[in-house]
């Protein structure tokens, strides 16, 4: 689906965020506040049918992978 972006704002409702990082290879999911969140983190977030509730809001670190992008013991030689 191609997004679209215009200068109208909707409120959500949210009840839960959750920070996703990678533990050899194994998904992590951590629960993280509102006021963890920083100006230019990435999120996903998912709506409930027809509403502005969030089913789930997702925090990454934008590396598919999870890995760490100032990790240096993930570098390749």
């Amino acid at each position: 689906m191609q997004q679209t972006f215009s200068e109208e704002t909707t409120d959500l409702t949210i009840t839960k965020i959750v920070a996703v990082t990678f533990d050899n290879g194994t998904r992590q999911e951590n629960a993280i506040t509102l006021a963890e969140l920083k100006a230019d983190d990435i999120i996903q977030y998912t709506l409930k049918s027809d509403s502005t509730v969030a089913e789930s809001i997702t925090l990454s670190n934008g590396n598919p992978g999870g890995t760490d992008p100032d990790d240096s013991t993930n570098s390749s030689s």
